[in-house]
């Protein structure tokens, strides 16, 4: 209570009204109880119990406590299977596993049941998985068919074979100068990229030149290489998802056969934030995050077989025959603060109406119902960014309001003005056709004025 207020801590008017800070008291509190300057001015908020959190209020939050009700706890997506695997897959057994995650990144892993390989034991399991999970891979992909050089079978192209030496391994791919190759696809990022290559010479020119032009036409974000079979490949500069494609076609029929869309060799991805690990004697999978965005899908090639012990009976959802798929499915959290309405995402709950509109929590427990309470207290500079927010939001703030409102009424004047104008206008109109009648009218009763005059006048 001895600091709680800007006046307590060292900010005053002075006698202009301009707030100064004292430095000697707001350094002495500064060095003794730092956090008492901060809730002056920040918001700050507790829990009354460890599951409770408090993260940010929001711009409509008033200081004050607010009730916890948890409808559903947040959880993670996991799965554990129900067979024995102490001893591992079993002797001369292979199990391949697909782990796709929710953001579509794909873990595969063959298990090997022999002594000493990645399925001869539950720990080797868990660990071989965990490696795959934790493996981040770059984008490789290359074209279908090879790059040959001779006939009679033919070798493996090089990045220095020259245009003219090419062949389909029997007959020459007869290219020539002004033959063109286009290159099109996406870069990493998913742009679209389109390019050419023109033969100049395909006496000088080689595969090299080619290979050049495609790093160029991907602005040097990708390589470009030959690989032994004498596959044009490209592999991208930055690990991690990519959208990586190319597609190289040409007007020469025989060379255009040696072309096309790319295949992919390694798919690149980020780490997976899955685990595996022991569940008692069976292998358990999970999430490492909890809520709906982090779901997966575990895929087996001889989960059912009777003997061949697998992962045991995982499936809950049923793929194609013979590739039981498991679906396993994480939960956000749900519930209300205060009685209001709150929305969820994994374990963050955050008030969307009325006073609790924007505050924010963290709740880590398992229990549902009123599990505790959250308390808020806004600085004065939380207080003030919610005043600013009152008058210049730009969507709902009173300016905007006001010179919405002060528009309006501008344009209704305007409409009224304007249809003034028009009526003005055509009055003038409607007036100035009468006086052009009433001067046809009246010249024709002068000439007329004039032709009677001339008829009583005696003659001569």
């Amino acid at each position: 209570s001895d600091r709680n207020n800007l006046v307590l801590v060292g900010v005053a008017p002075d006698e202009t009204g301009q707030l100064v800070i004292d430095a000697s008291k707001l350094n002495n509190l500064l060095s003794t109880t730092p956090t008492a300057v901060r809730d002056v001015f920040a918001a700050t908020g507790s829990g009354s119990v460890a599951s409770l959190q408090f993260l940010i209020s929001g711009l409509a939050t008033v200081s004050g406590t607010y009730a916890v009700n948890i409808t559903t706890a947040a959880a993670r997506a996991s799965v554990t299977g129900t067979a024995n695997l102490t001893a591992g897959i079993g002797a001369g057994n292979t199990d391949t596993v697909t782990v796709t995650d929710s953001a579509f990144r794909k873990a595969t892993l063959v298990l090997d049941g022999n002594a000493g390989k990645n399925g001869s034991s539950l720990a080797a399991i868990a660990s071989a998985l965990n490696t795959e999970f934790a493996t981040v891979r770059t984008e490789k992909r290359q074209m279908p068919t090879a790059m040959v050089t001779g006939t009679a079978g033919g070798v493996a192209a090089t990045s220095a074979a020259l245009l003219k030496n090419l062949t389909d391994g029997t007959n020459n791919l007869n290219i020539a100068a002004n033959d063109t190759i286009s290159i099109t696809g996406t870069n990493h990022n998913g742009s679209a990229v389109t390019a050419s290559f023109t033969v100049l010479d395909p006496a000088k020119d080689t595969l090299g030149d080619l290979l050049s032009t495609i790093q160029v036409a991907f602005n040097q974000q990708a390589t470009a290489t030959i690989d032994a079979t004498g596959r044009i490949t490209l592999t991208d500069n930055t690990e991690g998802d990519s959208s990586l494609s190319f597609t190289l076609a040409s007007g020469n029929s025989a060379l255009n056969a040696r072309l096309g869309a790319d295949t992919l060799v390694t798919e690149g991805r980020f780490a997976m934030q899955l685990s595996a690990a022991a569940s008692g004697t069976a292998l358990q999978i999970q999430a490492n995050g909890f809520g709906a965005g982090a779901n997966f899908t575990v895929a087996q090639s001889n989960a059912t077989s009777t003997d061949f012990p697998g992962f045991g009976s995982l499936a809950i959802d049923t793929g194609a025959a013979g590739q039981p798929t498991t679906v396993s499915k994480g939960v956000d959290v749900f519930g209300t603060l205060g009685g209001l309405a709150a929305t969820g995402a994994s374990q963050t709950l955050t008030g969307s109406a009325g006073n609790a509109d924007g505050l924010a929590l963290l709740y880590t427990g398992t229990a549902t119902g009123a599990v505790g309470t959250i308390t808020v207290k806004l600085g004065i500079g939380a207080v003030y960014d919610g005043l600013l927010d009152t008058f210049n939001n730009p969507a709902t703030g009173l300016i905007l309001n006001d010179i919405t409102a002060s528009q309006s009424v501008f344009d209704k004047l305007q409409t009224q003005i304007d249809a003034q104008n028009a009526r003005i206008g055509q009055e003038r109109a409607r007036l100035i056709k009468q006086f052009q009648q009433m001067e046809s009218i009246i010249s024709a009763l002068n000439t007329a004025g004039q032709f009677v005059t001339q008829q009583f006048q005696p003659k001569k």
